[in-house]
């Protein structure tokens, strides 16, 4: 089951990270957390829907957050805190990762993003973030 599914990145689809964070933190931030995603997410079946999920809806994800320089903000500096987290992190899921390695103030700050693009999502969005929070959390 785990080799039916890719961290490949599908045609057509944005990285988030690519799409809004600055030149001068891009490299080391995105290959940080492509080095977590393909050596921790990767590592179970629901990491890998996770990443599914993520390139489905990324292109969407992209435009809310470029459309909103505050939720812009918020988010770049969620991701350098979750790539600086996932550098000195030892665990070996996504599921223990969040659990464990994250601080409980930067999980806050991530499902409070989270829910900000909930709120200008699809439908579709909206059940794919559902069903990713209950990878996650469940």
């Amino acid at each position: 089951m785990i080799e039916a599914l890719s961290t490949k990145k599908p045609e057509g689809r944005n990285c988030l990270g690519s799409s809004i964070l600055p030149e001068q933190i891009k490299t080391n931030t995105l290959d940080t957390l492509r080095l977590f995603r393909d050596n921790v997410m990767s590592n179970t079946v629901a990491g890998l829907k996770l990443i599914k999920l993520y390139y489905k809806h990324s292109n969407e994800v992209s435009a809310i957050i470029n459309s909103d320089n505050g939720l812009k903000t918020r988010a770049i500096d969620a991701l350098k805190h979750l790539s600086e987290t996932a550098a000195h992190s030892n665990e070996p899921n996504a599921k223990d990762f969040v659990n464990n390695a994250i601080p409980m103030w930067l999980e806050r700050e991530i499902n409070s993003i989270i829910d900000q693009i909930v709120e200008q999502g699809s439908k579709e969005l909206k059940a794919a973030i559902d069903e990713a929070k209950g990878l996650v959390y469940e």
